[in-house]
Protein backbone atom coordinates (compact mmCIF):
# COMPACT_ATOMS: atom_id res chain seq x y z
CA UNK A 1 0.00 0.00 0.00
CA UNK A 2 2.86 2.37 0.78
CA UNK A 3 4.33 1.77 -2.67
CA UNK A 4 0.98 2.55 -4.29
CA UNK A 5 0.59 5.68 -2.17
CA UNK A 6 4.05 6.94 -3.20
CA UNK A 7 3.32 6.24 -6.86
CA UNK A 8 -0.04 8.03 -6.70
CA UNK A 9 1.54 11.11 -5.10
CA UNK A 10 4.29 11.14 -7.74
CA UNK A 11 1.72 10.74 -10.53
CA UNK A 12 -0.47 13.53 -9.14
CA UNK A 13 2.49 15.91 -8.96
CA UNK A 14 3.49 15.03 -12.52
CA UNK A 15 -0.08 15.58 -13.79
CA UNK A 16 -0.23 18.96 -12.07
CA UNK A 17 3.19 19.95 -13.49
CA UNK A 18 2.17 18.90 -17.00
CA UNK A 19 -1.09 20.87 -16.84
CA UNK A 20 0.64 24.02 -15.59
CA UNK A 21 2.96 23.91 -18.60
CA UNK A 22 0.22 23.12 -21.14
CA UNK A 23 -1.08 25.77 -23.53
CA UNK A 24 -4.72 25.79 -24.60
CA UNK A 25 -5.46 27.11 -28.10
CA UNK A 26 -8.18 27.16 -30.72
CA UNK A 27 -7.01 25.57 -33.96
CA UNK A 28 -9.32 25.19 -36.95
CA UNK A 29 -12.30 25.90 -34.72
CA UNK A 30 -11.36 23.18 -32.24
CA UNK A 31 -10.01 23.49 -28.72
CA UNK A 32 -6.55 21.91 -28.43
CA UNK A 33 -3.86 21.52 -25.81
CA UNK A 34 -0.14 21.78 -26.49
CA UNK A 35 2.00 20.10 -23.87
CA UNK A 36 5.40 20.54 -25.43
CA UNK A 37 8.65 19.15 -24.11
CA UNK A 38 7.55 19.54 -20.48
CA UNK A 39 4.71 17.09 -21.07
CA UNK A 40 7.11 14.42 -22.35
CA UNK A 41 9.58 15.16 -19.55
CA UNK A 42 6.75 14.64 -17.07
CA UNK A 43 6.08 11.14 -18.41
CA UNK A 44 9.80 10.31 -18.35
CA UNK A 45 10.08 11.49 -14.73
CA UNK A 46 7.03 9.39 -13.87
CA UNK A 47 8.60 6.32 -15.47
CA UNK A 48 11.97 6.86 -13.77
CA UNK A 49 10.26 7.62 -10.45
CA UNK A 50 8.24 4.43 -10.75
CA UNK A 51 11.41 2.40 -11.27
CA UNK A 52 13.14 4.09 -8.31
CA UNK A 53 10.15 3.45 -6.03
CA UNK A 54 10.01 -0.15 -7.23
CA UNK A 55 13.66 -0.64 -6.32
CA UNK A 56 13.32 1.13 -2.96
CA UNK A 57 10.42 -1.03 -1.86
CA UNK A 58 12.18 -4.21 -3.00
CA UNK A 59 15.70 -3.29 -1.93
CA UNK A 60 16.23 -6.42 0.20
CA UNK A 61 15.35 -8.68 -2.74
CA UNK A 62 17.88 -6.89 -4.94
CA UNK A 63 20.51 -6.84 -2.22
CA UNK A 64 20.19 -10.60 -1.74
CA UNK A 65 20.29 -11.22 -5.50
CA UNK A 66 23.40 -9.04 -5.79
CA UNK A 67 25.05 -11.08 -3.08
CA UNK A 68 24.17 -14.33 -4.91
CA UNK A 69 25.70 -13.16 -8.17
CA UNK A 70 25.19 -11.23 -11.37
CA UNK A 71 22.80 -13.72 -12.96
CA UNK A 72 20.47 -13.66 -9.96
CA UNK A 73 20.32 -9.87 -9.96
CA UNK A 74 19.38 -9.76 -13.64
CA UNK A 75 16.71 -12.42 -13.10
CA UNK A 76 15.26 -10.58 -10.09
CA UNK A 77 15.14 -7.27 -11.95
CA UNK A 78 13.35 -8.84 -14.92
CA UNK A 79 10.96 -10.73 -12.64
CA UNK A 80 10.13 -7.71 -10.52
CA UNK A 81 9.66 -5.27 -13.39
CA UNK A 82 7.55 -7.71 -15.42
CA UNK A 83 5.42 -8.74 -12.42
CA UNK A 84 5.02 -5.33 -10.78
CA UNK A 85 1.37 -5.29 -11.72
CA UNK A 86 -0.57 -3.63 -14.48
CA UNK A 87 -2.90 -2.13 -11.88
CA UNK A 88 0.02 -0.09 -10.51
CA UNK A 89 0.75 1.29 -13.94
CA UNK A 90 -2.89 2.09 -14.67
CA UNK A 91 -3.47 3.68 -11.27
CA UNK A 92 -0.49 6.01 -11.72
CA UNK A 93 -1.68 6.96 -15.20
CA UNK A 94 -5.17 7.58 -13.83
CA UNK A 95 -3.88 9.76 -10.97
CA UNK A 96 -1.74 11.79 -13.34
CA UNK A 97 -4.57 12.21 -15.85
CA UNK A 98 -7.09 13.21 -13.19
CA UNK A 99 -4.87 15.95 -11.77
CA UNK A 100 -3.94 17.06 -15.28
CA UNK A 101 -7.61 17.38 -16.28
CA UNK A 102 -8.70 19.08 -13.05
CA UNK A 103 -5.86 21.60 -13.27
CA UNK A 104 -6.65 22.42 -16.90
CA UNK A 105 -10.33 22.82 -15.97
CA UNK A 106 -9.46 25.15 -13.10
CA UNK A 107 -6.83 27.24 -14.92
CA UNK A 108 -8.35 27.60 -18.40
CA UNK A 109 -11.82 29.18 -18.66
CA UNK A 110 -12.14 28.06 -22.29
CA UNK A 111 -11.95 24.41 -21.22
CA UNK A 112 -14.45 25.01 -18.45
CA UNK A 113 -16.80 26.71 -20.93
CA UNK A 114 -16.38 23.89 -23.47
CA UNK A 115 -17.22 21.21 -20.88
CA UNK A 116 -20.24 23.13 -19.60
CA UNK A 117 -21.49 23.59 -23.18
CA UNK A 118 -21.10 19.86 -23.88
CA UNK A 119 -22.95 18.88 -20.70
CA UNK A 120 -25.74 21.36 -21.46
CA UNK A 121 -26.07 20.01 -25.00
CA UNK A 122 -26.22 16.38 -23.76
CA UNK A 123 -28.96 17.32 -21.29
CA UNK A 124 -30.96 18.96 -24.09
CA UNK A 125 -30.52 15.86 -26.25
CA UNK A 126 -31.89 13.68 -23.45
CA UNK A 127 -34.95 15.90 -22.91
Amino acid sequence: MAELFCLLILAAVIGYFQAKKTKVVYHNGKLSTIGGVQYIIGWLVLLIGRIIILFLFNFTVFKEALYLGKGHLKDEIILLVSNSGDWLIWSTIAASSILYSLTLYKDHPEIKEFIHTQVKQKRQDID
